[in-house]
């Protein structure tokens, strides 16, 4: 059995139970990152009792090895993939026809920037419009914002809150909340400038990833530490403080990066032969 994102239900009843199956415990980032301490002991109990553990990136493996010596020959580090790269490799000669379907012939000179991928508060859009709103009026209308609230819809007020505060920023604006398939990411990341991620923690990001394998300017916050980009030689800019982001918007550009590296780390391809050696028992 394997258990894909690890909930604080799924340590319950593992640290409980008798197992006669193999159990494989996923962590996909935020289950592990954000797990409240008072359920470290029942996590400890049901990662001993599983006979795999898979983490995204080695930052979560070390953050599970250090709590346990025993648990360093359970994990694997297996990225889930980026499904789509492919459709972005598509449509990478088509980047300004994805810019014009956002905005319109009449806004095409317009910078696009987008903060986060998805509608939890952790995302903290709200801070980086606040910030970006310093900017004077003539560099506001020089700025579309886009702000995908597509899936982690749980807390209503918050994503009205978000609302709220675009109405009043003074940037024309694009908010996303319906499903999004391959084809419509992939036209997103290629029409973006820009790409802000501001979240409080983060394992991967599958939609940095997007975002750097379309070229756009990924700026990360200073506090989330992507060890599998320092491996590949891949640099980002940072931010440390909020207030920092209105002079990063128009001082950065655009810098080519070999994305083959990413495409080797996590194309599906690559991923689902690392699948096959956890399912087989090879690794």
């Amino acid at each position: 059995v394997n258990f894909f994102f690890v909930s604080d239900n799924i340590i319950d009843i593992l640290s409980d139970i008798n197992l006669r199956s193999n159990i494989i415990l996923t962590y996909l980032g935020s289950d592990l990152l954000r797990r409240c301490k008072k359920y470290h002991k029942k996590e400890l109990c049901a990662m001993t009792k599983s006979s795999n553990i898979i983490v995204m990136t080695e930052d979560m493996f070390d953050v599970v090895s250090k709590d346990s010596k025993m648990l360093t020959e359970k994990i694997s580090v297996i990225d889930m993939g980026v499904s789509a790269i492919n459709e972005i490799d598509n449509l990478r000669d088509n980047n300004v026809s994805c810019k014009l379907k956002i905005l319109g012939r009449d806004n095409i000179n317009k910078k696009i920037v987008t903060i986060g991928y998805n509608a939890i508060p952790q995302q903290q859009h709200i801070k980086v419009i606040e910030s970006l709103m310093k900017l004077d009026v003539v560099d506001k209308q020089k700025i579309h914002l886009i702000v995908p609230l597509t899936y982690g819809r749980k807390d209503i007020q918050y994503i009205e809150n978000v609302k709220v505060i675009l109405s009043k920023s003074g940037f024309t604006y694009t908010i996303l909340e319906q499903f999004m398939n391959d084809k419509e990411i992939a036209e997103l990341c290629l029409a973006t400038d820009y790409f802000i991620n501001a979240q409080t923690t983060d394992a991967f990001s599958s939609s940095m990833i997007e975002h750097l394998y379309s070229n756009s300017v990924v700026i990360n916050a200073s506090w989330l530490s992507y060890k599998p980009l320092i491996v590949m030689g891949i640099d980002c800019a940072t931010f440390h403080d909020f207030n920092e982001l209105p002079n990063l918007i128009f001082k950065l550009e655009k810098t080519d990066i070999d994305i083959n590296i990413l495409k080797e780390y996590c194309s599906w391809d690559t991923c689902m032969n690392k699948w096959k050696k956890i399912y087989n028992n090879e690794w």
